[in-house]
Formats: C-alpha cells, structure tokens, sequence
C-alpha cells in the first residue's frame, strides 16, 4: 500500500513549520523510468497515455547546483522534473520515493536526461517550463514516507554513456587537470564570468581519461578551492552540459559532500 506525503498548511511556499499528514491518494505505478527515457526526444511532447512512474530522489536544489529541478531513478533509468518553486529540498528528500502520473504533463531531453515538466516554454519550442504552483504540481507528484539511503554507482569514466544520463556514479582517482589555475574554484564567480553562470573543471583518471565537472556559479560550494590531491566525485551524469563539447560526458555534483580525498 502506498502513502503519499503531503504538506498541510496555508502558505505553500513557507517551510518554516512543516506538518506531514499520511493520504492515500497516490496511483498505482504502471511503468518504469526507462518508458520514460525512451520515448523523450530533443523536441517536447505531451504524453497523453496513462503512464504512471515512481523512483527516489537523488539530486534536488539544496545546495543550489540544481535550480529548481528534482531526479529521481527507479534502478531502471532517472528522470529529472522541473519546479518552478523555491526550498524544493524541504518537499524532496534525497533518498525519498514519490510518484509521478505522466499523464498530461510534457517530457524532453536535456543535457541527455529525460526531463518532465508542466508545459512548453511560449519563447521557445525546444524547452519545456516547470510547474509554476504547488496545487499544480501536487496533482501529478506524490511524495511517500518510504526514505531509503542512495549509493552511486561506482563507475570508469570510460565506462559512461548515454544509459548513465541522469543517473548518480562515483568516480574515483580523478586529479584536477594541470592546466587549471592553482587557486581555482569549483565555480567562477558571475562578477568574473559575467557570460555564463556555469563553469566547467576538467579532471584525469591515471589512464589519462578526462571528464569534467559543470557546477553553478550559485552553488553553495561554488568558492571552495579544489584539492590537486586525487579526489573521489560523486555526481549526476550529463551530456553536452553548458561549457562543454556537444557529445561529451560531465558530472554535476549536488553538494560539498560529493567531493573527497581519494
């Protein structure tokens, strides 16, 4: 039997005193995130059959890495979703599972992750905007009491491909490449970088591998120096993020915990 989680009260956007109550009002789960991985495409589309998915949360907006953006995997593939709503983390924690009726809602693929949202965006037919109210939101994603811890897969980098988008992987024996300042941070400032909120810092494996890591420039980590030491990195995979080659494979870490001495 399911449980969805809901949050009571008269203000949907103050969390200062959050009251979950138990309701039984989630739907039965009919498919797999992989369905929904399968048919995303680069152009958005409504999906219009009953397809209900559920998955944990591995990734949310709480160090401000991701913007108002929640993902979730099933063990099958992972599936971000777009809130166009502040302190997401207080509603989706990491490790909890929620379920989500498709039906209705737009899905589209980017940076290689399927990605749902409430609607196309109307200045661009490529992009899809997220649920802009809670009421509108809480009809389609169902937050549960089940919370369960979440471990990356432990991954080469070699190893990636386009069955990893979305999906959280550890890394190790990555050393921040020579080429990168020796005071840099994971993030440039947008004072210094005015062109782009994110930046991207390259990494090698001892095999000579590289792979990058793309971290916004409102991270809450964002100023931290980076160790030259080898690193272990734990992150969510992307292809083609912002300031890297089209095709290519990055990570995005979702907080300061996601990085340590190898």
């Amino acid at each position: 039997m399911l449980f969805a989680l809901v949050v009571v009260g008269c203000n949907y956007n103050d969390f200062s005193d959050v009251r979950y109550q138990y309701t039984l009002s989630a739907p039965a789960v009919n498919g797999e995130l992989s369905n929904v991985t399968e048919i995303s495409s680069d152009t958005p589309f409504a999906i219009t059959l009953p397809m209900v998915v559920e998955g944990r949360v591995i990734a949310n907006d709480r160090s401000g890495n991701f913007y108002r953006t929640i993902i979730i995997d099933d063990g099958t593939a992972a599936v971000a979703i777009k809130l166009n709503l502040y302190d997401l983390h207080n509603l989706f924690r990491i490790g909890q599972r929620v379920v989500v009726d498709c039906e209705g809602l737009v899905v589209v693929q980017e940076q290689g992750v399927a990605t749902l949202g409430s609607r196309v965006e109307e200045w661009n037919a490529t992009r899809i905007e997220g649920f802009a109210l809670r009421s509108e939101a809480d009809k389609h994603i169902f937050r549960l009491a089940d919370v369960d811890a979440v471990v990356p897969s432990v991954v080469g980098s070699s190893e990636l491909g386009n069955e990893w988008c979305g999906r959280l992987v550890k890394l190790n024996n990555l050393t921040l490449s020579p080429h990168t300042p020796a005071t840099a941070t994971w993030a440039e400032s947008p004072e210094d970088n005015p062109y782009s909120s994110v930046s991207a810092r390259y990494f090698y494996t001892p095999q000579g591998d590289s792979i990058a890591v793309v971290t916004s420039a409102y991270a809450d980590f964002a100023a931290q120096p980076i160790s030259i030491e080898p690193l272990s990195l734990t992150g969510v995979v992307l292809r083609g993020a912002s300031g890297t080659p089209k095709n290519s494979y990055s990570l995005k870490l979702r907080d300061s915990l996601d990085y340590a001495p190898f």
